[in-house]
């Protein structure tokens, strides 16, 4: 993320109560995958010690076995480092209210922290970047709590094996994240999860529609535009 600015064009309000839940929801989630990480190291350093102490009993070491535990334990040392890495970019997304930041790059990141969520629910969660960079002056931090409302929304009607994608465009003044779920066709997707007079959304001066394609499919379509410092407060 390129800081370009501290001003803040969007008159940005204190941080609001549904922000922090957000924050915390996400925060949550990490730690119970880092709990897992810990919990597996301490599995398989257990299962080390058993060993060891064999040893010592006078049973002779198995390198091969020796060599499958630390390969648990690099596989899971490197997924901890991914999580925290993760952990760290999202924490520092609020660091500034307004800055300029490539939406691919952050929601990639996101993205990845959402896994865990929709799993929980049997779900499949990717995404379909634009295949170009796409900068945006905003609020990086207020954007992903857009896009979690609304991939929320979906997950709460999600069923097992259903799948969740998301894209993202760039038009002349505005960046589009169209959310495409089963869930909407089940039950009509809600844009008040996102809108209101302090809503995220609306603190980014953007707009969520739903839409319908040819097959009768319904996806939420969100607008933001990609100038923040262009806007009359």
């Amino acid at each position: 993320m390129r800081n370009e600015s501290t001003v803040n064009p969007l008159n940005e309000p204190e941080t609001s109560y549904s922000d922090l839940q957000f924050f915390g929801a996400i925060t949550a989630s990490i730690s119970h995958e880092l709990n897992n990480v810990i919990g597996i190291v301490e599995q398989v350093a257990g299962l080390m010690e058993d060993q060891l102490i064999a040893f010592e009993s006078g049973i002779p070491l198995k390198p091969e076995s020796l060599a499958r535990v630390a390969d648990r334990i690099n596989v899971q040392t490197t997924r901890g480092v991914e999580i925290i890495k993760r952990m760290n970019r999202f924490a520092h997304s609020i660091d500034e209210p307004f800055i300029d930041f490539d939406i691919n790059a952050v929601l990639e990141n996101f993205i990845a922290m959402m896994q865990r969520l929709a799993a929980l629910k049997r779900t499949t969660l990717d995404a379909d970047f634009h295949h170009e960079e796409i900068y945006l002056t905003s609020n990086p931090f207020l954007l992903q709590e857009v896009v979690f409302r609304v991939i929320k929304s979906a997950l709460e009607n999600s069923e097992r094996d259903d799948h969740i994608n998301l894209k993202t465009s760039k038009n002349e003044n505005t960046i589009s994240i169209e959310i495409q779920a089963p869930a909407y066709n089940r039950v009509d997707p809600d844009s008040r999860c996102v809108e209101g007079e302090s809503s995220p959304l609306t603190r980014l001066h953007g707009h969520v529609a739903c839409k319908t394609d040819e097959s009768g499919n319904k996806r939420m379509l969100i607008e933001i535009p990609l100038k923040q410092c262009n806007l009359e407060e």
